[in-house]
């Protein structure tokens, strides 16, 4: 399928990272009540700048020697200044694992909101990372990759599906939960508007699909699926899909609304930089100190 053949231009270069990602699991405590449905964990990033982060002072440096290194060709320059050591106030150190706490003992190194979680009968909650692999078409058809961990085999099934959302509504979030499971993801997202490119598929075409719903929010599941129940309800990655998509029923409209907040402020960002490029900037490098080699002397006969 065209729209599959997308999907591994974006990551074909990724294939054995998003295989081996899938398989990450790890166990996490919750004291919390299990959420009866599937919900966005943290906020949902509209794209607004973050503030920039002030530069941290410098000592006020004894210059010893300075040495320039012209780049004519980048129109900047390597500035190696050798400074007196400065009077720095050097923090002490983090304190050290006790001694005596056995490395063996599963309890060792235990933090206490794990203590209090188990004391206080909080349900235990697994954490899945899943990476997506999806191809965008006109921001209304998404092709959707991943790689299923066959239990016990050490092997891995790709999987496919189609689905009527734009996945490029989910670029704002990064992590969800449902009700037995928290969910972190990464998306390698590409997209093709078939009336201004002429991209995998033919100008004017989305690939070829099956019929998807038309009543709300679904997909459909094209190659890979489980073989039977058990294992559809093992597969983390097919869960996931499935919780974004009811997901989007009900933050659809505050989905959509960043997906286009984001876009806008790209646009921007593009346009500013167009109209004020990068100026080169010269690299200052401040050392003190001299690590000498500790030579060897050896009489040759």
């Amino acid at each position: 399928m065209q729209g599959m053949n997308a999907v591994k231009a974006i990551c074909g270069g990724c294939a054995v990272l998003l295989a081996l990602a899938a398989a990450s699991v790890s166990p996490a405590q919750d004291n919390a009540p299990a959420p009866a449905a599937p919900h966005i964990v943290g906020g949902i990033s509209d794209g607004t700048p973050a503030p920039p982060v002030p530069k941290p002072p410098l000592p006020d440096f004894t210059v010893l020697s300075t040495v320039r290194h012209a780049l004519p060709a980048q129109g900047r320059s390597i500035i190696l200044q050798h400074v007196a050591p400065p009077d720095l106030v050097i923090p002490d150190s983090p304190p050290q694992p006790d001694p005596a706490a056995d490395p063996a003992d599963p309890a060792a190194g235990q933090d206490e909101n794990t203590d209090e979680a188990a004391a206080s009968g909080g349900e235990v909650h697994r954490a899945v990372l899943v990476p997506l692999a999806v191809a965008v078409y006109d921001h209304a058809v998404s092709f959707i990759r991943w790689w299923r961990q066959d239990a016990g085999a050490g092997t891995a099934t790709e999987c496919e599906a189609v689905s009527n959302i734009d996945f490029n509504c989910f670029a704002g979030i990064t992590a969800i939960e449902t009700a037995d499971c928290g969910y972190g993801f990464f998306l390698c997202l590409g997209n093709t508007d078939t009336a201004s490119t002429a991209g995998p598929a033919p100008p004017g075409e989305i690939p070829p699909h099956p019929p998807l719903p038309a009543d709300g929010p679904g997909f459909v599941l094209t190659k890979g699926g489980p073989a039977d129940t058990a294992a559809a309800a093992a597969d983390d990655t097919l869960a996931l899909v499935r919780a974004l998509h009811e997901i989007y029923k009900t933050e659809g409209p505050r989905l959509l609304a960043a997906r286009d907040s984001r876009e806008r402020h790209r646009l921007e960002q593009e346009a500013w930089l167009k109209a004020h490029p990068p100026q080169p900037q010269d690299t200052v490098l401040i050392y003190s100190g001299i690590m000498r080699p500790a030579w060897t002397e050896r009489r040759v006969p």
